[in-house]
């Protein structure tokens, strides 16, 4: 089972995609009913509200008391507590970033007694220090040509609405799921 924080996102969206190409079953949790639904159409088997649900206990729910073996956490803050309260013996969890906006430490008696991993995974640092190895994991995982992956953006706004689509896109409210684009013209792709 993997457990896809802030699945709505990009880079969650991203990892529902994978996780079902690469045939896991997905839980993915989101903060709004519109979250859900974005997480839902890219292949989420569950969906969790963690504004309304406890993860841990929904996580533990949904897999039979067993727990998530993967967790894909983009978010960190409370996501990242309940991801190590509910992976499984010798599961694994990725950080991947803070959108949360608070990095959270793992309590290393947590880790130890669930026998887990806690990697992080850092993009940047990869394309900095590693470009070939970047390159040989895009040819490898390279499923736009099989349109196994949708990165199509979320909105798109006309430019003189730019303050509108920030305003939008920042905060608690979560409007915006995904990415934003501006366009420079009233035909957008994805719609005002």
């Amino acid at each position: 089972m993997l457990l896809v924080h802030g699945a709505s996102g990009n880079v969650g969206r991203a990892a529902v995609e994978i996780g079902k190409r690469l045939g896991a079953a997905v839980i993915a949790t989101g903060g709004s009913p519109e979250s859900l639904r974005v997480a839902a159409e890219r292949g989420a088997d569950h969906v969790l509200d963690y504004a309304w649900e406890d993860v841990r206990d929904r996580v533990l729910e949904i897999t039979t008391d067993r727990g998530a073996d993967v967790v894909f956490d983009p978010v960190g803050g409370d996501a990242f507590d309940a991801s190590l309260r509910c992976v499984v013996w010798e599961g694994m969890v990725f950080v991947v970033g803070f959108a949360s906006r608070w990095v959270p430490e793992a309590p290393a008696w947590c880790v130890l007694l669930k026998n887990c991993a806690v990697a992080g995974v850092d993009w940047g640092g990869y394309l900095r220090r590693e470009p070939e190895k970047v390159r040989a994991s895009i040819a490898e995982a390279y499923w736009y040509g099989e349109g196994a992956l949708r990165p199509e953006p979320s909105r798109a706004f006309p430019l003189e609405r730019a303050a509108e689509a920030l305003a939008r896109g920042a905060g608690r409210a979560r409007e915006i799921s995904g990415k934003t684009v501006l366009v420079t013209n009233q035909d957008s792709p994805a719609g005002s």
